[in-house]
Protein backbone atom coordinates (compact mmCIF):
# COMPACT_ATOMS: atom_id res chain seq x y z
CA UNK A 1 0.00 0.00 0.00
CA UNK A 2 1.40 3.19 -1.08
CA UNK A 3 1.94 5.72 1.94
CA UNK A 4 -0.04 9.26 2.03
CA UNK A 5 1.94 12.42 1.48
CA UNK A 6 2.00 14.32 5.18
CA UNK A 7 -0.14 17.46 4.35
CA UNK A 8 1.31 20.30 6.10
CA UNK A 9 -1.14 23.18 7.04
CA UNK A 10 -0.52 26.40 6.24
CA UNK A 11 0.22 28.72 8.70
CA UNK A 12 -0.66 31.91 6.49
CA UNK A 13 -4.09 32.68 5.67
CA UNK A 14 -4.68 32.18 1.51
CA UNK A 15 -4.59 36.24 1.33
CA UNK A 16 -1.60 36.84 3.19
CA UNK A 17 -0.01 33.45 1.08
CA UNK A 18 -0.55 34.98 -2.37
CA UNK A 19 0.77 38.80 -1.19
CA UNK A 20 3.92 36.56 0.28
CA UNK A 21 4.00 34.67 -3.53
CA UNK A 22 3.88 38.01 -5.71
CA UNK A 23 6.52 39.69 -3.35
CA UNK A 24 9.00 36.46 -3.50
CA UNK A 25 8.23 36.50 -7.51
CA UNK A 26 8.81 40.38 -7.61
CA UNK A 27 11.97 39.99 -5.94
CA UNK A 28 13.21 37.39 -8.13
CA UNK A 29 12.59 39.76 -11.11
CA UNK A 30 14.46 42.45 -9.15
CA UNK A 31 17.37 40.26 -8.71
CA UNK A 32 17.32 38.70 -12.14
CA UNK A 33 17.15 41.92 -13.55
CA UNK A 34 19.93 42.76 -11.43
CA UNK A 35 22.30 39.89 -12.05
CA UNK A 36 21.75 39.99 -15.45
CA UNK A 37 23.48 43.84 -15.75
CA UNK A 38 26.10 41.99 -14.43
CA UNK A 39 26.56 39.72 -17.21
CA UNK A 40 27.83 42.26 -19.66
CA UNK A 41 28.88 45.76 -19.91
CA UNK A 42 25.75 47.82 -21.33
CA UNK A 43 26.93 48.99 -25.12
CA UNK A 44 26.02 52.69 -24.46
CA UNK A 45 28.96 53.41 -22.27
CA UNK A 46 31.60 51.23 -24.42
CA UNK A 47 32.99 53.71 -26.02
CA UNK A 48 33.13 56.13 -22.39
CA UNK A 49 34.53 53.41 -20.95
CA UNK A 50 37.78 52.87 -23.21
CA UNK A 51 38.40 56.55 -23.19
CA UNK A 52 39.56 56.28 -19.24
CA UNK A 53 41.28 52.49 -20.06
CA UNK A 54 40.83 50.25 -22.53
CA UNK A 55 41.22 47.53 -19.91
CA UNK A 56 37.68 47.88 -18.40
CA UNK A 57 35.02 46.75 -20.64
CA UNK A 58 36.98 43.04 -21.12
CA UNK A 59 37.94 43.47 -17.30
CA UNK A 60 34.38 43.91 -16.41
CA UNK A 61 32.86 41.59 -18.69
CA UNK A 62 35.20 38.83 -17.31
CA UNK A 63 34.34 39.43 -13.84
CA UNK A 64 30.62 39.52 -14.72
CA UNK A 65 30.71 36.26 -15.68
CA UNK A 66 33.20 34.71 -13.18
CA UNK A 67 30.95 36.17 -10.26
CA UNK A 68 27.94 34.74 -11.72
CA UNK A 69 29.72 31.47 -12.02
CA UNK A 70 30.74 31.58 -7.90
CA UNK A 71 26.76 31.22 -7.74
CA UNK A 72 27.09 27.58 -8.92
CA UNK A 73 30.47 26.63 -8.54
CA UNK A 74 32.79 28.06 -5.56
CA UNK A 75 33.48 28.34 -2.12
CA UNK A 76 29.98 30.15 -1.46
CA UNK A 77 28.78 26.77 -2.06
CA UNK A 78 30.42 25.89 2.05
CA UNK A 79 27.79 28.72 2.90
CA UNK A 80 24.77 28.14 0.40
CA UNK A 81 24.82 24.37 0.21
CA UNK A 82 25.11 22.80 -3.39
CA UNK A 83 22.30 24.42 -5.36
CA UNK A 84 20.58 21.65 -7.05
CA UNK A 85 19.51 20.06 -3.86
CA UNK A 86 17.64 23.71 -2.99
CA UNK A 87 16.05 23.38 -6.32
CA UNK A 88 15.60 19.40 -6.22
CA UNK A 89 13.67 20.10 -3.37
CA UNK A 90 11.29 22.56 -4.02
CA UNK A 91 8.35 19.95 -3.31
CA UNK A 92 9.39 19.88 0.56
CA UNK A 93 7.70 21.89 3.11
CA UNK A 94 11.47 23.42 4.12
CA UNK A 95 12.12 24.96 0.71
CA UNK A 96 11.15 28.72 0.97
CA UNK A 97 9.31 28.34 -2.65
CA UNK A 98 7.15 25.06 -1.30
CA UNK A 99 4.19 26.92 -2.14
CA UNK A 100 5.14 29.23 -4.44
CA UNK A 101 3.40 27.04 -7.79
CA UNK A 102 5.00 28.95 -10.62
CA UNK A 103 8.33 27.64 -9.21
CA UNK A 104 7.44 24.12 -7.58
CA UNK A 105 6.05 23.44 -11.30
CA UNK A 106 9.30 25.32 -13.15
CA UNK A 107 11.76 26.05 -10.88
CA UNK A 108 13.99 23.17 -11.50
CA UNK A 109 13.90 23.39 -15.05
CA UNK A 110 14.67 27.23 -15.32
CA UNK A 111 17.91 26.54 -12.59
CA UNK A 112 19.01 24.13 -15.08
CA UNK A 113 18.63 26.39 -18.02
CA UNK A 114 20.11 29.29 -16.02
CA UNK A 115 22.90 27.05 -15.12
CA UNK A 116 23.90 26.44 -18.67
CA UNK A 117 23.70 30.43 -19.04
CA UNK A 118 26.38 31.25 -17.33
CA UNK A 119 28.54 28.39 -18.36
CA UNK A 120 28.35 29.33 -21.89
CA UNK A 121 29.06 32.82 -21.55
CA UNK A 122 32.14 31.58 -19.10
CA UNK A 123 33.38 29.19 -21.65
CA UNK A 124 33.14 32.18 -24.50
CA UNK A 125 35.36 34.11 -22.39
CA UNK A 126 38.23 31.38 -21.57
CA UNK A 127 37.55 31.25 -17.80
CA UNK A 128 38.44 28.14 -15.92
CA UNK A 129 35.39 26.30 -15.16
CA UNK A 130 36.40 24.79 -11.45
CA UNK A 131 35.13 26.67 -9.04
CA UNK A 132 38.59 27.30 -6.96
CA UNK A 133 40.62 28.32 -10.49
CA UNK A 134 37.71 30.62 -11.09
CA UNK A 135 37.66 32.35 -7.69
CA UNK A 136 41.49 32.44 -7.86
CA UNK A 137 41.01 34.33 -11.16
CA UNK A 138 38.28 36.76 -9.61
CA UNK A 139 40.02 37.17 -6.87
CA UNK A 140 43.04 38.52 -9.02
CA UNK A 141 41.51 40.49 -11.57
CA UNK A 142 39.13 42.33 -8.63
CA UNK A 143 42.49 43.58 -7.60
CA UNK A 144 43.87 44.93 -10.38
CA UNK A 145 40.22 46.50 -11.02
CA UNK A 146 40.52 48.20 -7.48
CA UNK A 147 43.57 49.59 -8.50
CA UNK A 148 42.67 50.87 -11.96
CA UNK A 149 39.15 51.94 -11.06
CA UNK A 150 40.54 54.30 -8.16
CA UNK A 151 41.40 57.49 -10.15
CA UNK A 152 38.53 57.30 -11.74
CA UNK A 153 35.48 56.84 -9.30
CA UNK A 154 33.13 60.25 -10.10
CA UNK A 155 33.42 59.25 -14.08
CA UNK A 156 32.06 55.23 -13.10
CA UNK A 157 29.47 56.92 -10.96
CA UNK A 158 28.32 58.81 -13.58
CA UNK A 159 28.27 56.15 -16.21
CA UNK A 160 26.31 53.89 -13.63
CA UNK A 161 23.72 56.31 -13.03
CA UNK A 162 23.39 56.78 -17.21
CA UNK A 163 23.36 52.40 -17.57
CA UNK A 164 20.09 53.31 -15.19
CA UNK A 165 19.02 56.26 -16.54
CA UNK A 166 18.76 54.56 -20.12
CA UNK A 167 17.90 50.98 -19.20
CA UNK A 168 14.47 52.57 -17.27
CA UNK A 169 14.25 56.09 -18.02
CA UNK A 170 14.48 57.31 -14.90
CA UNK A 171 16.14 60.87 -14.21
CA UNK A 172 19.52 61.15 -13.08
CA UNK A 173 18.62 62.76 -9.94
CA UNK A 174 17.15 60.29 -8.50
CA UNK A 175 19.77 58.25 -8.48
CA UNK A 176 22.52 58.34 -5.96
CA UNK A 177 25.70 55.95 -6.74
CA UNK A 178 28.87 55.76 -5.16
CA UNK A 179 31.70 53.35 -5.02
CA UNK A 180 32.92 52.48 -1.75
CA UNK A 181 34.68 50.26 0.52
CA UNK A 182 31.60 50.48 3.23
CA UNK A 183 28.70 49.91 1.30
CA UNK A 184 26.39 49.61 3.86
CA UNK A 185 22.58 51.12 3.60
CA UNK A 186 19.62 51.75 5.68
CA UNK A 187 18.48 49.27 8.28
CA UNK A 188 19.00 45.74 7.29
CA UNK A 189 16.92 42.97 8.79
CA UNK A 190 19.42 40.74 10.45
CA UNK A 191 19.47 37.80 9.58
CA UNK A 192 18.13 34.85 11.81
CA UNK A 193 20.49 31.97 10.53
CA UNK A 194 24.06 31.66 10.78
CA UNK A 195 24.38 31.17 6.82
CA UNK A 196 21.87 34.20 6.82
CA UNK A 197 25.16 35.83 8.63
CA UNK A 198 27.64 34.54 7.27
CA UNK A 199 26.08 36.18 3.65
CA UNK A 200 25.72 39.53 5.51
CA UNK A 201 29.64 39.89 5.63
CA UNK A 202 30.16 39.02 1.78
CA UNK A 203 28.13 41.39 0.21
CA UNK A 204 29.65 43.85 -1.93
CA UNK A 205 27.24 46.14 -2.71
CA UNK A 206 23.58 47.63 -1.12
CA UNK A 207 20.87 49.59 -2.59
CA UNK A 208 17.12 50.71 -1.43
CA UNK A 209 14.89 53.21 -2.13
CA UNK A 210 14.95 56.44 0.59
CA UNK A 211 12.65 59.29 1.25
CA UNK A 212 13.97 62.99 0.69
CA UNK A 213 11.42 65.36 0.88
CA UNK A 214 8.64 64.91 -1.15
CA UNK A 215 10.77 62.09 -3.53
CA UNK A 216 11.60 58.60 -3.78
CA UNK A 217 15.76 58.44 -4.35
CA UNK A 218 17.61 55.20 -5.39
CA UNK A 219 20.58 55.18 -2.99
CA UNK A 220 23.15 52.58 -4.28
CA UNK A 221 26.91 51.56 -2.94
CA UNK A 222 28.92 48.84 -4.35
CA UNK A 223 33.16 48.46 -4.30
CA UNK A 224 33.67 48.49 -7.88
CA UNK A 225 31.80 49.83 -11.03
CA UNK A 226 29.75 46.01 -12.15
CA UNK A 227 28.40 45.61 -8.27
CA UNK A 228 27.30 49.75 -8.60
CA UNK A 229 25.25 48.89 -11.89
CA UNK A 230 24.22 45.69 -9.89
CA UNK A 231 22.83 47.79 -7.61
CA UNK A 232 21.03 51.25 -9.26
CA UNK A 233 19.37 48.22 -11.49
CA UNK A 234 18.19 46.59 -8.15
CA UNK A 235 17.17 49.68 -6.50
CA UNK A 236 15.50 51.09 -9.39
CA UNK A 237 13.21 47.89 -9.78
CA UNK A 238 12.08 48.32 -6.43
CA UNK A 239 11.20 51.40 -6.43
CA UNK A 240 9.35 50.36 -9.98
CA UNK A 241 8.07 47.32 -7.67
CA UNK A 242 6.70 49.55 -4.51
CA UNK A 243 3.49 49.70 -6.30
CA UNK A 244 3.24 46.09 -5.79
CA UNK A 245 2.54 45.91 -2.27
CA UNK A 246 1.58 49.33 -1.93
CA UNK A 247 -2.45 48.59 -1.22
CA UNK A 248 -1.76 46.48 1.43
CA UNK A 249 -2.95 47.85 5.20
CA UNK A 250 0.94 48.45 7.24
CA UNK A 251 0.92 45.58 9.49
CA UNK A 252 0.27 42.87 6.83
CA UNK A 253 2.70 44.76 4.93
CA UNK A 254 5.14 44.13 7.81
CA UNK A 255 4.30 40.63 7.89
CA UNK A 256 4.70 39.80 4.04
CA UNK A 257 7.80 41.41 4.32
CA UNK A 258 9.18 39.52 6.91
CA UNK A 259 8.37 36.27 5.21
CA UNK A 260 10.62 37.62 2.06
CA UNK A 261 13.31 39.66 2.79
CA UNK A 262 15.95 37.40 4.04
CA UNK A 263 19.45 37.43 2.77
CA UNK A 264 19.44 33.84 2.76
CA UNK A 265 16.99 33.80 -0.22
CA UNK A 266 19.50 36.11 -2.63
CA UNK A 267 21.56 33.36 -3.54
CA UNK A 268 18.67 31.00 -4.93
CA UNK A 269 17.04 33.97 -6.20
CA UNK A 270 20.16 35.40 -8.14
CA UNK A 271 20.46 32.24 -9.48
CA UNK A 272 17.22 31.61 -11.41
CA UNK A 273 16.45 35.26 -11.43
CA UNK A 274 18.31 36.08 -14.98
CA UNK A 275 16.90 33.19 -16.74
CA UNK A 276 13.27 34.42 -15.47
CA UNK A 277 14.16 38.34 -16.25
CA UNK A 278 15.62 37.19 -19.88
CA UNK A 279 12.39 35.50 -20.33
CA UNK A 280 9.96 38.37 -19.32
CA UNK A 281 12.28 40.89 -21.35
CA UNK A 282 10.93 38.05 -24.20
CA UNK A 283 7.65 38.85 -24.01
CA UNK A 284 7.75 42.62 -23.56
CA UNK A 285 5.17 43.96 -26.58
CA UNK A 286 6.48 46.90 -28.66
CA UNK A 287 5.40 50.15 -28.19
CA UNK A 288 5.65 49.71 -24.16
CA UNK A 289 9.12 50.56 -22.45
CA UNK A 290 10.39 48.66 -19.72
CA UNK A 291 9.63 50.30 -16.42
CA UNK A 292 5.63 50.50 -17.73
CA UNK A 293 5.47 46.86 -18.36
CA UNK A 294 7.81 46.06 -14.63
CA UNK A 295 5.10 48.40 -12.79
CA UNK A 296 2.15 47.02 -14.86
CA UNK A 297 3.01 43.36 -13.51
CA UNK A 298 3.76 44.43 -10.14
CA UNK A 299 0.07 46.12 -9.94
CA UNK A 300 -1.33 42.93 -10.89
CA UNK A 301 -3.23 41.14 -8.07
CA UNK A 302 -1.30 38.11 -7.19
CA UNK A 303 -3.44 35.13 -8.85
CA UNK A 304 -3.04 37.30 -12.53
CA UNK A 305 0.71 37.71 -11.76
CA UNK A 306 1.14 34.16 -11.08
CA UNK A 307 -0.79 33.22 -14.54
CA UNK A 308 1.21 35.65 -16.56
CA UNK A 309 4.28 33.81 -15.03
CA UNK A 310 2.84 30.82 -16.13
CA UNK A 311 1.41 31.97 -19.61
CA UNK A 312 6.13 33.58 -19.96
CA UNK A 313 7.14 29.90 -19.85
CA UNK A 314 4.49 27.82 -21.33
CA UNK A 315 2.83 30.21 -24.06
CA UNK A 316 5.14 33.16 -24.12
CA UNK A 317 2.66 34.64 -27.19
CA UNK A 318 -0.31 34.60 -24.91
CA UNK A 319 2.07 36.43 -21.81
CA UNK A 320 2.72 39.42 -24.59
CA UNK A 321 -1.03 39.57 -24.80
CA UNK A 322 -1.73 39.87 -21.23
CA UNK A 323 0.65 42.84 -21.14
CA UNK A 324 -0.70 44.61 -23.82
CA UNK A 325 -4.19 44.31 -22.59
CA UNK A 326 -3.55 45.34 -19.51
Amino acid sequence: MMSKKRIVPDELDPATRHAVNKRLTLNILIQGAASESFFDVHPSVHYDLNLLDKRFVPYYRTIGRGTNLTYWRGLLLLVTGRPFKFWNSLSSPGNVFYRHRFLRRHGKQLAISAKQHVLDRCVENGLPMSGIQNEVCMHALLTRLIRLEAPNYYFLEQLAKRVCTETFEIAPEKLNASITFSPEFGTVRQPKTRRGRMLLHLMGGWSGVERRGDELIVIAKAIFWPMLVHELIKGTMELICLHGLNDLPESEFEKVMDYTEHVEYEVPMMQIGPEIYRRFVSVLPSGLSLAQCVMKIAQLDPIDLEEFMFEMVEAPNRATDMLRAI
